[in-house]
């Protein structure tokens, strides 16, 4: 099926339905770069999304709300980004190592339980990639994004400006780092406290509604 449903999950926001999809095709790939356009500033380029595994989270009315995208292949925005490739440590075999890009998720959905679920997935796709390293950018005026991905214990391989690529429209200070797939399957483990906490908090939100 062109569009499998991956997962389905219910949120604590008013008990709607939000569902996990695979993005095919230009016309979804380009609602994709658009809405993910508003959330992230940065409109990538069509080709770079060809070379991408995309998957979106939809609401009841079937509108994206959210949504990631993992690149195998080909040059990544992160490493094409740096200064230098110099910056890669050198136990690190960039043939080994794809790139999760383009990941949000609506306000509404950042702190409800849907969000444990859409990171549980995300790290699910990371883990049934093969890849053996994943490599991510994120502002550095994002702190709490960063305390949140240090979870993994990532190696950050750059922190500065970095170049101007396509669909950017100004350098950005960002951290650029590379996690092992080792240290993205026990996040989860590490970062207990948080999903216990967020559960709790929508099980009150439920049960008060």
């Amino acid at each position: 099926m062109a569009n499998l449903l991956v997962l389905v999950v219910l949120s604590a926001v008013g008990g709607e339905m939000y569902s996990i999809k695979r993005i095919r095709g230009l016309d979804q790939a380009l609602v994709f770069q658009k809405t993910s356009k508003k959330y992230i500033g940065i409109e990538f380029p069509l080709s770079y999304l060809r070379r991408s595994k995309i998957f979106g989270v939809f609401d009841d009315d079937n509108q994206l709300v959210g949504g990631f995208l993992i690149v195998m292949e080909g040059d990544l925005r992160s490493f094409e980004s740096l200064p230098s490739l110099t910056c890669l440590p050198k136990k690190i075999d960039r043939w080994d190592v794809a790139e999760v890009n383009s990941l949000w998720l609506s306000k509404e959905l950042r702190k409800s339980a849907s969000s444990i679920v859409f990171w549980l997935f995300v790290i699910f796709q990371l883990l049934i990639s093969g890849k053996k390293y994943f490599t991510y950018t994120y502002s550095t005026s994002k702190s709490r994004l960063g305390n949140f991905y240090g979870r993994a214990r990532p190696i950050t391989i750059f922190e500065g400006e970095t170049k101007i690529l396509e669909g950017m429209k100004e350098a950005e200070v960002e951290s650029i780092e590379v996690v092992s797939r080792f240290n993205v399957a026990i996040a989860p483990i590490r970062s207990i406290a948080i999903i216990t906490d967020r559960l709790m908090v929508n099980f009150k939100k439920l049960r008060s509604s």
